[in-house]
């Protein structure tokens, strides 16, 4: 879906987590996916 909203809007995409990058989302401080998922499970 990102590729999709970013191949159509007229400005910059952004997005907060890693997954996004290489998909049309401009980059930025992101959360890493992998290490999220690990702190959660983590916490369980």
């Amino acid at each position: 879906m990102v590729a999709e909203v970013s191949e159509q809007a007229n400005a910059p995409t952004f997005g907060i987590i890693d997954l996004y990058l290489g998909r049309g989302s401009m980059d930025g401080s992101l959360l890493n996916a992998d290490g999220q998922g690990k702190r959660f499970a983590a916490l369980s």
